[in-house]
């Protein structure tokens, strides 16, 4: 053992780490409240580590790699999502992204099997005809005619998750019912759990009735499924369902200490969850990719020379996915610039040893995935879109834990691999026949929420290659 290890384990931990400065009583509140993003760049350049004064509650904002580690792998079992998304539980109930313990563990390893990739292959082609859907009808309307790029992506993913979910399809306009009703749910929901000072839910207020309405608007969809499916297994002789789609994988599901099924209040938080995040992440990634390549069209000619190198103006396949890999290289540099979930939370059960700084039980603690990925200590100019970053060899020079855009440790994001298939099919298929372009003047700001987002649009006009 060197000296220099004996000297740091010698040294005490320190006590509080160091912090950008706030108000009296109210801490950074205020400023958080005027500007988020700029307020937390702040702190990340503090360093690694940081505590943030939230008035009456302490938290540390996290941007290291290894103290990140520690907290998502080497100690995870110290750390919970904890009480700061309770806010989100009327949404998402006790599913997979929210329970914790035993009971997490047992979700996990039930669910784990149908997200393998070699499983997934057969939501390749699902995933190719909603994105063809939406080309159709962008070759109806004018050229000129601008498109709010999320709002595209969203019908894309949107409908993906609903055939992979329930193998059935169901009207365009149900989907765009049930997906609206997801968003603002979410949006309510999130804004209220970074909100000092939201009015309770039990207000009569207007935007209480519409999240209320919104609810029980995904109820109705989901319970609706879950019934149908339950009266086609009453049919069958062995007890399962013959379906083959996710939600048929999580009613056949049994708990090896009972050998019961999963209730209708577990399924319908389960199919909750993967809705969410098996249409949000995505979306929001793709928009971003659009935005990028219009600003780097020297990239964006070296995907469409791959592309059609590769596709010579066919549909991409699930056998195309590894040949693609500069389609691959530009999805996985937009996750670094642009993860979709940029910060996510954790609360210590016991008092813990970060780095130098001792973190007593109950704290807060803040892992900042975009600003770890913006971080030039372990990105060259982390400023500048370059997927080759991404290349064989590429990654030699950078910590493992320096990019997470699905998260790490046990709890690394379930559908991973679905969403980047996802993506890079949907980018290949679209961008063969289009190239679209940012409607000149317009602000592209960020919408800090659950998941890193434009305000507003973008809006693009689509220019056909």
């Amino acid at each position: 053992m060197s000296n220099l290890t004996n000297i740091r384990e010698a040294q005490p931990a320190r006590q509080v780490p160091p912090g950008p400065k706030g108000y009296p009583l109210v801490g950074l509140i205020p400023r958080l409240m005027r500007d988020m993003m700029g307020t937390y760049r702040e702190a990340a350049q503090i360093g690694g580590i940081v505590e943030m004064d939230l008035g009456m509650q302490r938290a540390y904002l996290l941007t290291d790699p290894e103290l990140i580690k520690h907290v998502l792998l080497d100690n995870y079992r110290n750390y919970v999502k904890g009480e700061q998304l309770d806010s989100i539980r009327p949404l998402l109930g006790n599913g997979l992204f929210l329970s914790e313990g035993d009971f997490w563990f047992t979700q996990r390893r039930l669910m784990q099997p149908a997200f393998y990739r070699p499983k997934l292959s057969g939501l390749a082609d699902v995933m190719v005809e909603a994105a063809q859907m939406v080309v159709d009808r962008w070759e109806a309307q004018p050229p000129d005619q601008p498109v709010n790029m999320m709002y595209e992506m969203r019908q894309i993913t949107q409908s993906v998750i609903v055939q992979a979910m329930f193998s059935t399809s169901i009207s365009r306009e149900e989907t765009i019912r049930a997906g609206e009703a997801l968003d603002y749910a979410l949006l309510t929901l999130v804004e209220r759990s970074i909100t000092p000072f939201s009015m309770p839910e039990w207000l009569p207020t207007a935007r209480n009735r519409r999240l209320r309405e919104a609810l029980a608007t995904l109820d109705e969809v989901v319970y609706r499924f879950i019934d149908e499916r339950r009266a086609l297994v009453s049919r069958t002789e062995d007890g399962y369902d013959p379906t083959g789609d996710l939600l048929s994988m999580l009613i056949n599901v049994r708990y090896e200490d009972t050998g019961e099924g999963m209730s209708d209040q577990q399924l319908r938080d389960e199919v909750m969850t993967m809705f969410l995040a098996g249409h949000e992440t995505t979306a929001n990634t793709l928009t971003w990719v659009w935005y990028l390549l219009s600003q780097h069209p020297e990239i964006e000619a070296r995907l469409h020379a791959e592309l059609d190198d590769v596709l010579g103006g066919r549909a991409p396949t699930f056998a195309d996915l590894d040949t693609l890999a500069y389609t691959r290289m530009v999805i996985e540099e937009t996750l670094r610039m642009y993860p979709a979930v940029w910060m996510t939370g954790r609360q210590s059960i016991e008092e813990d040893v970060i780095g130098s700084y001792t973190i007593p039980a109950d704290s807060m603690l803040m892992l900042s995935f975009y600003f770890m990925h913006h971080d030039p200590t372990y990105w060259d100019e982390p400023e500048v879109f370059r997927p080759e970053r991404f290349s064989e060899g590429g990654a030699q020079d950078r910590p493992r834990w320096a990019y997470l855009p699905f998260g790490g440790g046990p709890r690394v994001c379930i559908g991973q691999h679905f969403a980047l298939m996802e993506a890079q099919l949907v980018l290949a298929l679209i961008a063969q026949r289009y190239a679209p372009r940012l409607v000149p003047g317009q602000p592209i700001d960020l919408r800090l929420m659950g998941t890193l987002q434009p305000k507003e649009g973008p809006w693009m006009l689509l220019e056909r290659r």
